[in-house]
């Protein structure tokens, strides 16, 4: 078992996989040992578990709201970082440069190496850059193909575990979001390159895209309803320059039938962060369709996708890349998805200003805004033309209301 205590300093900045790659061990020890080591940091990226919780002395810092780690926000327990996915690298060089990385590896070694499993992303990065390197050898992660490998001789402490990998059940199926992935399917074609998110509304599209022919996936984000769409034959990544026949993503978050595929087919491949959210490459391949949700939508097309009243639940991720890598791309396309109301249908998410003046992506680079009610084509139109097109797609119980609000500058 690893002695904590023998590698934490004080005032180190700890870096944790995000989301389903957590090694559970080293971290529960970590909290639970927490008032015998000195204060440290820690980096948070989505957060699916609970452990963090209880901790009273780590002092979180995370990149949004993501998953659980919107209850640790508006706790007060986790101070958020905007920023773009593709920054991190960057930032674990120059900003936040990690002391302590807490990784998990595969048990299954190839040429003495271990495969860091399934959430490749910004680990490398931070392993680079770090101190130390502690890890979670653990017989049920997936050795993943083209994913960063690991000898044991490159980390200063590792242990044994069997512990099962955390799973997220893919979202239920709603008619409202049924209605959207057809209206949002119908702008993605044949040849195109897909990044989605995860949730019931892209789930939704993936399953529209199934009869769509010589399709590719490069994503930041693997799903299991991804996975369908990839053994479906509609994915062939037959027109990449880079990574022909290879479905590209940086993280696999879905059920153990999605880690074991992963493991069995070698056209599935896992890369890190300047693969996956990198400018260059994503502007590279044609065709590229990004696919992402947003809390809400204003009148001229600024798109916040952190903040909901004053919750913070969400981040700005990896949207902002891939909307401006579609833009760069040759015929790509960008799509923002989203409910024209909150659950309940009392709040429209098409909105006269967005909530707490948070703007994720900006307007002049917002392509398409899909609701129930249809599509926004916002690309090259006027103000005044881009609030006439979302006041339509608006839950009609709304529309008079925003059609009321005060024009913004420029509005005609």
């Amino acid at each position: 078992m690893i002695d904590l205590t023998a590698h934490i300093r004080e005032n180190d900045l700890i870096v944790v996989p995000q989301g389903t790659a957590e090694p559970l061990d080293l971290t529960r020890r970590l909290v639970a040992e927490e008032h015998q080591l000195p204060k440290a940091r820690v980096f948070l990226g989505t957060v699916f578990s609970d452990t963090f919780s209880s901790s009273t002395q780590l002092s979180l810092i995370a990149i949004g709201g993501l998953g659980q780690a919107h209850r640790l926000v508006s706790a007060g327990r986790c101070a958020v970082v905007p920023c773009h996915i593709s920054q991190i690298p960057a930032l674990f060089e120059e900003r936040l440069k990690p002391d302590v990385v807490l990784i998990q590896l595969s048990a299954e070694s190839r040429d003495g190496r271990h495969s860091i499993g399934i959430v490749d992303d910004y680990l490398q990065a931070a392993m680079a850059q770090a101190r130390v390197t502690l890890a979670q050898v653990n017989t049920q992660m997936p050795y993943t193909h083209g994913s960063t490998t690991v000898a044991l001789d490159e980390v200063d402490a590792y242990e044994y575990v069997d512990t099962p990998l955390m799973e997220v059940p893919p979202a239920k199926e709603t008619e409202q979001a049924s209605r959207i992935g057809k209206l949002a399917a119908e702008l993605i074609g044949d040849d195109s390159c897909i990044q989605v998110g995860i949730g019931s509304i892209p789930d939704a599209i993936l399953r529209e895209l199934h009869g769509r022919k010589r399709l590719g996936i490069h994503s930041g984000l693997l799903t299991d309803e991804l996975l369908a769409l990839h053994d479906s034959g509609a994915v062939t990544n037959e027109h990449k320059a880079e990574y022909v026949g290879k479905s590209v993503v940086g993280a696999a978050f879905g059920t153990r039938q999605l880690y074991d595929a992963m493991a069995a087919d070698e056209s599935i491949w896992m890369r890190p962060v300047p693969v996956t959210h990198g400018h260059t490459v994503l502007a590279g391949i044609d065709r590229l369709v990004s696919v992402n949700s947003a809390v809400e939508v204003d009148l001229t097309g600024q798109v916040n996708s952190e903040v909901a009243g004053d919750r913070y639940l969400g981040g700005v991720g990896g949207q902002v890349d891939y909307v401006r890598g579609a833009a760069a791309s040759a015929g790509g396309r960008s799509i923002i998805a989203l409910p024209a109301t909150n659950r309940t249908g009392d709040i429209s998410r098409i909105v006269a200003q967005p909530a707490a003046g948070v703007t994720t992506t900006a307007r002049c680079e917002v392509d398409a805004v899909v609701t129930e009610f249809g599509v926004a084509e916002l690309r090259g139109l006027t103000l005044a033309e881009r609030r006439e097109r979302l006041v339509n797609i608006a839950h009609p119980r709304f529309r008079d209301e925003l059609t009321a609000a005060p024009q913004p500058p420029g509005g005609g």
